[in-house]
């Protein structure tokens, strides 16, 4: 599911939280603070009030937040853990992101912490991801440039087969200061239930 901005008539996160929160509300609002990929499961963030978007919105863009995502890949990395650091292009025709090792025009710096904490049964990696910048398909992209794709990326080189329309990437948690309160917001969720996560459910119980 899009989060926003799909095509007309598609239901997307932001239209059901809106549609929900009119059910109780005279004024519903609904901001999306931050984005997944469609094709990616997790935790996501939605204002309820325009202040509290801007509020957050500035908590993101000076990354006064801390991201970890959970990812699978059939291939185990050459390192146990280590940061990866690239020059992201977004290619807007291929809808695909492209990585160097130096500055290009129009590339932004990425930079991800990623450990591999765990290996299944069925052949399957999990790694746990720090994300220290949130550019486009960062994660899917310098996963793939260790040639550990996530399972299901046919985009970035997978050919482990998944469920249709998704990869195996899932935002697992965010930790910020409520810019309202300040105090610590943790929050998290738990992988989806299914043969490829099930091996490492007890990990997250």
């Amino acid at each position: 599911m899009a989060v926003e901005g799909s095509k007309i008539g598609s239901p997307t996160v932001q239209s059901i939280v809106f549609n929900y929160i009119a059910e109780k509300e005279k004024k519903p609002y609904a901001g999306i603070v931050h984005r997944l990929d469609r094709v990616t499961t997790g935790v996501l963030v939605v204002a309820k009030k325009k202040s509290v978007l801007k509020e957050l919105n500035e908590i993101f863009r000076l990354r006064q937040i801390k991201k970890t995502y959970l990812a699978l890949s059939d291939q185990k990395p050459l390192l146990p853990t280590a940061t990866l650091e690239h020059h992201l292009l977004q290619d807007k025709e291929k809808r695909k992101a492209i990585l160097f090792d130096n500055a290009q025009t129009k590339t932004k710096v990425s930079r991800l912490v990623y450990e591999h904490i765990a290996s299944s049964d069925m052949g399957y990696h999990l790694f746990k991801v720090d994300l220290l910048t949130g550019k486009y398909h960062q994660i899917r992209a310098q996963l793939s440039s260790i040639n550990c794709p996530i399972v299901g990326d046919e985009k970035y080189g997978s050919k482990a087969a998944y469920y249709t329309r998704a990869v195996g990437l899932h935002a697992w948690q965010l930790q910020f200061i409520d810019p309202t309160t300040q105090k610590q917001i943790s929050l998290k969720t738990n992988p989806p239930t299914d043969p490829f996560w099930n091996d490492f459910k007890k990990m997250f119980s």
